[in-house]
């Protein structure tokens, strides 16, 4: 070296040392990881003792409270539905519902120590059962059995909770969907309804409102099977196809280090799940606002596996707001046929229902997903651009 120049043998020596600085910055970074990956490790452990003992019980809506799961019955009646002749078995279908809607323990029995989801009821399958029951339901409508017909909708209802009870966030959309569009024919019949079957069904349906899935919970949930999935993967060693990408600035690190994304992505999710979890009683226009504002963060991020854990946690928000909207307008339509009260509930998308001001209300309504009031105009169904209403009359 000593025949070398001057201004390489700094080179050479400045190689070296960056090259040392950078070994060490690498080792300490994946050592970091490790660390952090054993520490997520026995904080999943920890969360999952906490999910495995909720109660997973819940009221009946119909008939008397029996021993048992309500899976054992649901699951049997998913798989005939399932079939290509599954219509030839509807009568057993209709009969395992009903056994199931009266089981005490409504929660699908998850296997929480891997990715639950993968075990969650069928989208299209849950679907296709809660059509069924709702044919029944018209069925006996048309039959003349009003009964008959509203409890064949409330056992679609509680499957439609059942769905959601204690669940992750996929089963509580699922739940919100189904159960919405269960609403729907229940407002139908309601309008067919005497005063004591009117005064029943009120009943039911504030039993209902009791037992419908937190979103919170759900948050909760999808924190566990979230980090139970990416803590497999970091674990593993393995990296994305997309990582060596991520390599600039804030991002660089997570390319030597599988442990130290995963547990960075785990985090953030819980923080950004915890704000949801928290918006329920929040005015939507403030909360809507907020969610574009955290999914805009995590599109930037440079951690891949924060932006597909996360963005899932801001998804829902709207879909739980709209089933309990539709839920609170058909309590207060019931209320008011049957006993004349203007009921002032609170509306998931404003502040409470409003109703049209004629000395005979014709239609009650919430502001609906866009939280503007456009004085009553829409339908009682989803729309982003219209209130969400229940038309009075009962022609």
């Amino acid at each position: 070296m000593t025949g070398l120049p001057r201004w390489a043998r700094w080179t050479i020596y400045v190689t070296v040392a960056l090259l040392v600085v950078v070994g060490v910055a690498v080792w300490r970074i994946s050592t970091l990881g490790a660390q952090e990956l054993a520490r997520m490790g026995k904080e999943l452990d920890q969360l999952r003792e906490v999910v495995e003992a909720v109660d997973g019980r819940r009221a009946v809506l119909v008939g008397t409270k029996t021993p048992g799961d309500a899976w054992d019955h649901y699951a049997k009646a998913l798989e005939l539905v399932s079939r290509a002749d599954g219509d030839a078995h509807r009568d057993e279908i209709l009969e395992l519902v009903a056994k199931g809607t009266r089981c005490e323990n409504g929660q699908f029995p998850y296997d929480w120590k891997r990715p639950v989801e993968t075990d969650a009821p069928d989208v299209q399958v849950s679907q296709n059962l809660v059509r069924l029951v709702r044919a029944k339901a018209d069925e006996a409508r048309k039959a003349g059995k009003p009964r008959e017909a509203a409890d064949w909708l409330l056992r679609a209802c509680q499957f439609s909770v059942d769905i959601g009870h204690n669940a992750t966030l996929v089963s509580e959309l699922v739940s919100s969907l189904v159960l919405c569009r269960t609403l729907v024919d229940v407002a139908a019949l309601a309008k067919e309804l005497d005063s004591a079957e009117l005064a029943r069904l009120a009943g039911k349906l504030e039993a209902l409102e009791r037992i419908l899935p937190t979103w919170s919970r759900a948050q909760y949930n999808y924190a566990l099977y979230a980090g139970v999935s990416i803590h497999s993967v970091a674990s593993a060693g393995r990296a994305l196809d997309e990582l060596p990408a991520m390599m600039w600035f804030a991002g660089w690190r997570y390319s030597f280090s599988p442990g130290l994304m995963a547990t960075d992505a785990w985090r953030e999710m819980r923080a950004v799940g915890n704000l949801v979890a928290t918006t329920g009683g929040r005015p939507w226009h403030e909360v809507r606002a907020e969610l574009t504002a955290r999914q805009d963060v995590i599109r930037n991020s440079p951690n891949l596996l924060l932006k597909l854990v996360a963005s899932r946690t801001t998804q829902g928000t709207e879909a739980v707001r709209l089933s309990l909207a539709m839920l609170r307008l058909l309590r207060a339509g019931v209320a008011y046929w049957s006993t004349g009260e203007r009921r002032e509930l609170g509306d998931p998308f404003g502040t409470t229902l409003q109703w049209s001001k004629a000395p005979e209300p014709s239609r009650v309504w919430s502001l609906g997903p866009d939280g503007i009031d456009g004085g009553g105009s829409g339908s009682f169904s989803s729309n982003e651009t219209t209130d969400l209403v229940l038309d009075l009359s009962r022609e």
